[in-house]
């Protein structure tokens, strides 16, 4: 690896409230953390669990450790189970790690050693931890190879503006986030400014950066849609991104509308990275347009999209969505073939969370589905054991609900989890031994 140089060292890069960081501070702190650990890394390429909720600090972390040739595991989010999960085969952790994970942390490493000059990673491991369709989490790694191709292909296709802020409502834990609101800006001479959760937070860094790229969610640009709260400042909004799920077109329409900048939605997974990409400001929206170099074809009975790419080994990957292809080769997406959902920006598995639910003594059966109104939220129904009803029967229909509610933030963060949950003696199957989805839907009317 060739040493790497970055531009403008010596303007602020991290921006949060103990302080500015320059790229030059990045770079020091890098180096200084890869000297603390490498005399207590014991042998090569070990698995490391890195999460940690500031974006500096992760970003110090995840160099020094790729710069370093760990295996680096990022958790779905902080919650115990999720960090367990992430834990298992692992010889290390780092970052913000509660203390039920007993495995060794390298935050309190004292040797010191000599290392290299910095660099920018070409080929460490990453491990992304995501929903899958049994009761683990699945695991899926990508070589930062790839994650270079990417940050390539994002630059090629996207002009931004040098010296822009970049300001994120999605965790650098995921890929998306990982991307768009760290990597890229970082390399691309722009000022990362800390994550925002709600928009009221983000008036102030608009009124502050001139030139601000929001890189947001569907979830959050929704609820955006009802009152927003961002029109004063809109003349600050220079780009908005969002992935991690669909963006309903009238609300693309309304925010265009609203905040004189289209949003650029970018359609891929951990697994593929970005696929394609559009810009919805009217009716009829547009298809999505494919990245340079990736092929979508579409598999003629079932319509299922067959992905060639860059960013992937395989060819024609077959992928859990299905889409309708133009002559001129961009594509229309007709929906998922697995239960898999978006929600909150965070990928939900029914069955996972089903299963999750039956895996406690006091549930038989559970159904999870999707209620789509004004906001789109989870349900279940669920079919009680002899000891879930004796339960019941003590604590009542509230508190028996929250029980449930609590049993499942082990492993889901609170936005994720049903809203609404009914309580049945059976679940409502039909003659064919198939529950209908209209069936369960009407237990909610």
């Amino acid at each position: 690896m060739k040493p790497h140089k970055f531009l403008q060292l010596s303007t602020p890069c991290f921006i949060h409230k103990r302080g500015n960081k320059t790229r030059a501070d990045f770079i020091t702190a890098v180096q200084a953390l890869r000297a603390r650990i490498r005399l207590s890394l014991n042998e090569k390429n070990p698995i490391v669990v890195l999460h940690h909720s500031d974006r500096f600090e992760f970003a110090v972390r995840l160099f020094a450790l790729a710069l370093e040739q760990c295996v680096i595991v990022l958790p779905i989010n902080g919650q115990s189970k999720s960090l367990q999960e992430a834990s298992v085969n692992a010889q290390f952790v780092i970052g913000e790690i509660p203390r039920d994970i007993t495995l060794p942390n390298l935050e309190h490493c004292e040797n010191l050693t000599n290392v290299g000059p910095f660099q920018w990673p070409e080929e460490a491991p990453l491990i992304f931890m995501t929903s899958g369709s049994t009761d683990s989490s699945k695991k899926i790694e990508k070589n930062w190879l790839y994650l270079n191709r990417e940050l390539e292909q994002l630059s090629s296709t996207f002009a931004v503006p040098r010296g822009s802020a970049v300001l994120s409502t999605v965790s650098h834990q995921h890929i998306y986030g990982l991307l768009f609101g760290l990597l890229w800006p970082l390399q691309a001479g722009q000022s990362i400014l800390p994550q925002v959760v709600y928009p009221e937070h983000a008036i102030t860094y608009l009124n502050k950066y001139a030139q601000t790229i929001l890189v947001s969610s569907p979830a959050f640009l929704s609820r955006l849609v009802i009152d927003n709260v961002l029109i004063s400042s809109r003349e600050s909004l220079v780009d908005i991104f969002s992935s991690g799920g669909p963006l309903d077109d009238q609300d693309a329409i309304m925010l265009y509308s609203q905040l004189n900048v289209p949003v650029t939605q970018v359609y891929g997974s951990t697994e593929t990275g970005g696929i394609a990409y559009r810009r919805v400001m009217a009716i009829p929206p547009p298809n999505w347009q494919c990245f340079e170099n990736t092929l979508v074809d579409i598999e003629p009975i079932t319509k299922q999209i067959l992905l060639t790419s860059p960013l992937v080994d395989t060819k024609q990957m077959p992928l859990d969505d299905r889409a309708e292809k133009s002559s001129e080769g961009t594509f229309r997406l007709l929906g998922r073939l697995d239960r898999t959902v978006k929600l909150e920006e965070k990928r939900i598995n029914l069955t996972q969370m089903e299963q999750r639910c039956q895996n406690n003594n006091a549930i038989v059966e559970c159904k999870i589905l999707v209620i789509r109104g004004q906001r789109t939220i989870l349900a279940g129904v669920v079919v009680l054991s002899n000891v879930g009803k004796e339960i019941y029967q003590i604590e009542g229909n509230r508190l028996f609900k929250k029980r449930i509610s609590s049993w499942l933030s082990d492993y889901y963060e609170h936005a994720t989890l049903p809203r609404k949950w009914r309580i049945v003696e059976s679940l409502p199957y039909n003659d064919q031994g198939k529950i209908p989805q209209d069936a369960l839907e009407a237990l909610f009317v």
